[in-house]
Order: C-alpha cells, then structure tokens, then sequence
C-alpha cells in the first residue's frame, strides 16, 4: 500500500469517525432525520400519567406496548417523537375513552397529567324514596332529606356520608304533604333545622331534633328572613332581616337585634362576622361580641337589594355574589382603597376548588349555560395559567342546574354538573377538545362525596340512589 493510499485512508476515516460522532451526539441529545424537510430535527415526547390500570394507549393509532414505565409519577413516557400533532387515545374495557391532539415541540416533553376514564355503566344502590325530590347537604358529612310513609306526614331522614346508618325523625304534624316544605340548613351537629313552608303562608321554623321543639323564625324577626347561618358553637342562629342582622338563641329561644344597620349580605368566620354595609357600599368585620366594628375596605357601587352572598377566601381575599348577579373579588390589602374586580357578570352558582385556588362559576348567558374557572392561583401544570385569569369549560343549550367539584388524588382538574336530568363530567384540560362524559341519566339533584368517590342522587321518580365511582 502506498503512502499516498494510506494518507487519503487516513482522511476518510478520520471524517468518517468525525461525521459518525456528529450523528452519535446528534441523536443522544433527540435530533432525527425526517425525510419530508430532508433535515435533521429535535425529537419531543409525551409524558401521560395514567392514574388507572389496565389502560390501553395508542399514538397515532399505534398501541405503545413498549413503552417506558416512571413508576415514582406513575406514568409513562414515550420519547423521540418528531415534533408534529399527535392523535393520543387511552382506553379500558367498560370505560369512556380519552382522545386528544397534541402538539409535540422540539426538545421538550408534553404532559398529559390529570387523565382519568369514567365507567359507561356505573353501578348503583337504591337507598330510599324521596318526598319532594330534593337532597340537601348542609356540613359535607351528612345528606338530608323528606319521605312520606304514612298519610300526609313527613319524616325527616339524616343520611351519614359514611357508613349505612340513617336517623329517622318525625316531623310536627303541620308539616303535611300539601304543604311546600324546603329544608334550608343545618347547624354543624345537625341538632337544629331550618325549613321553610311555602303554604298556606310563608313561614320559616327552627325545628330542635332534641326535643322536637318547632318555633316560627318569622314571628320572631316580623319580617322577612333573608339568609341566616349557625355559629360553630351551634347555640346561636344569626338571620338578615329587614337589613338588619339578628341574633337567636336557640337554647334560650331569644331572639335579639344584634346590628342596626343597612346590611347586605354576611358571613361568620373563625376571626370575627363580615358583613357588607349597603349605606357606605363598604365591607365591614365585627366580633361576636357585637364590638370592635371595623371598616375592611370600600367596594363601590351595589345593588339595592339583598343578599350578597360573601366568601372569605384568605386574610385578603373575599368573593361576593349580588343580587344583580355580578361575582367580584375583593382585595383587602389596601383597606382605603377600592380595590373590586368584577369577575363576570349573569352568575347564577359558582364553587371552589378543595384549596381554594380555583373558582367553577356557572354562567347563564341568554340560555347560553356556561361553566367558567376563573384561577386565583397560578397554575404551573400543562396548560398553565396565570393568577386571574379564567378559561370557558363548556357551554351546554339544556339548562346547567348543579356544579361540583370533582376530587382525586388530591387534585380537582375535573367537574361534575348537572345537566337538565343528566350528571355529567368534563375534564379542565382544553387543550384540542374536552373529554366529557354521562355518568348518570334522569337524575334531578346529586351530591359528590371526595373522600369515597360516592355521588348520592334522585331520579326523577323520587327514588333516592348510591353511585360509587370506581377509577
């Protein structure tokens, strides 16, 4: 061999060895050679956190059964994916499937985290018959609710979240069948109710579930009742009537004027009782003492009428729903300025999330019934979002009667709604289309139970039924 075919093989390997490295380190770091820009491009993947077993997932319609499998997050990764839009499909037998779009970028992961498959048929166990249709929860541990077994009279019935056990109590004898009955609270150990009879004159009571003791709330105030609620010690009733605020002692069977002023609206929290003043369009606290009244900030303009409903969300947060519908968000870090962000407008539900970062409105917009979130944290999972930002859900033409927030694992990136007589749920991620799914039919109210993924719900017969959701 000569010197000069050693020299030029010398050179041919040397750019060989070079031109293989290139392609080496090339692909290590994701780069791939696709043949349609005839270039070389930065790979992508997708990370899906499939919170169920026995999940089948396909990528463009092909199965990924080698794929690799992050057992710390519980989920799995599929890598060097050339960046383009991607048909995502998750199934499980007797199951709704997920199907997304997704967008891969070069070099960066796309994360799909909050995936869960409903069953199409979920079971369920008849409880009772309801008189009235109608379910109520009051303390987040306990279902109330009305029967009728013998002649015209009522029971009342308290239902444990947990367990199978019911309380079963006779109600006075003036509440009759013929009459429009509502239950409208509970004090926290679910010794007192509230009702409120409609016919043959509108009257609210506190029933005593100790002694059977009934006393009329409205003879006691002569006015109109607008909202009330129990103290956590349950002994004392506060009630708004005649925009004034009352307080009731239900041991003593005392009723007393405990603020004589222009009120619109309040709530009682652990730090004292908020209360908006009408007069001075102000947001006001005072202790349970009836002293120490204090000006928190300036709200601006209100309607005339009441009540406000009031949401204490932090030390300088509040929520407030008017009566003309408006939802605001007031900020109390600067007391003497007005500091009111009106969220939307033709609000007629809304509900927090477990920790208080999010808000589910339910808007009704011409016959138009949306669901909105509206962040008051940032969101720093895919797809984020900013702090005051809101997202439109899902706008259904069948009136939306009942939002809730739907828990697991921690998380509530999903919500359930009643939808004319159907409860349905619908997934936060907007990200190419919303998975939404028909858990129950001919339903006309529910409750959702976090802790046993139970949802507690009535037909349209009356019928009072149990729905586990087993994911």
């Amino acid at each position: 061999m000569t010197k000069k075919i050693k020299r030029w093989l010398i050179i041919v390997i040397t750019i060989s060895f070079i031109f293989t490295s290139i392609i080496l380190v090339a692909y290590s770091r994701g780069y791939r050679w696709q043949w349609d820009t005839t270039s070389f491009v930065q790979t992508g993947g997708i990370f899906i956190k499939d919170n169920q077993d026995q999940v089948k997932i396909s990528v463009n319609g092909l199965e990924q059964k080698s794929r690799i499998r992050l057992v710390l997050s519980k989920g799995t990764l599929i890598e060097n994916l050339i960046p383009q839009t991607y048909e995502i499909l998750i199934e499980k037998e007797n199951y709704h499937n997920w199907y997304k779009q997704l967008q891969i970028l070069p070099g960066l992961i796309t994360e799909a985290k909050f995936i869960l498959l409903f069953p199409t048929q979920p079971d369920k166990k008849k409880i009772d018959v309801v008189w009235g249709n109608e379910i109520y929860n009051f303390n987040n541990h306990s279902i109330f609710y009305l029967t009728n077994q013998k002649s015209n009279n009522l029971n009342l019935k308290i239902k444990q979240f947990e367990g199978s056990e019911t309380e079963i109590i006779p109600l006075p004898n003036q509440f009759k069948t013929s009459n429009k009955i509502k239950i409208l609270g509970a004090s926290r150990n679910n010794d007192y109710i509230v009702f409120k009879q409609e016919e043959p004159t509108l009257n609210w009571f506190l029933f005593n579930l100790k002694n059977q003791k009934l006393v009329s709330l409205s003879k006691q105030t002569k006015g109109k009742i607008e909202y009330f609620e129990f103290d956590k010690t349950n002994n004392n009733l506060y009630l708004l009537s005649n925009d004034n605020l009352f307080i009731y002692s239900v041991e003593k069977g005392i009723l007393e004027l405990f603020l004589n002023k222009n009120i619109a609206g309040f709530t009682l929290e652990p730090d004292g009782i908020f209360y908006i003043n009408n007069a001075s369009s102000s947001l006001e606290k005072i202790n349970p003492a009836g002293q120490n009244q204090t000006v928190i900030t300036f709200i601006g303009n209100l309607a005339t009428d009441t009540p406000y409903q009031i949401k204490k969300l932090n030390g300088d947060k509040f929520l407030i729903n008017s009566t003309d519908k408006q939802l605001i968000l007031v900020d109390v870090t600067k007391p003497q300025e007005s500091n009111s962000t009106v969220i939307d407008n033709n609000v007629e539900q809304f509900s927090f999330d477990k920790e208080n970062k999010k808000i589910a409105y339910l808007k009704n917009d011409n016959n138009n019934y949306q669901l909105w979130i509206y962040y008051l944290k940032i969101f720093d999972e895919q797809p984020y979002k900013k702090t005051g930002s809101k997202e439109l859900i899902i706008t259904e033409k069948q009136k939306i009667n009942k939002i809730s927030w739907f828990e697991f694992n921690g998380n509530s990136q999903h919500l359930l709604y009643l939808n004319d007589d159907q409860i349905k749920i619908t997934e936060l991620d907007g990200r190419d289309r919303r998975n939404t799914a028909v858990l129950i039919d001919e339903t006309t109210n529910f409750f959702y139970t976090p802790n046993n993924q139970n949802i507690l719900w009535v037909d349209t017969n009356g019928e009072f039924w149990q729905t586990q959701i087993n994911l």
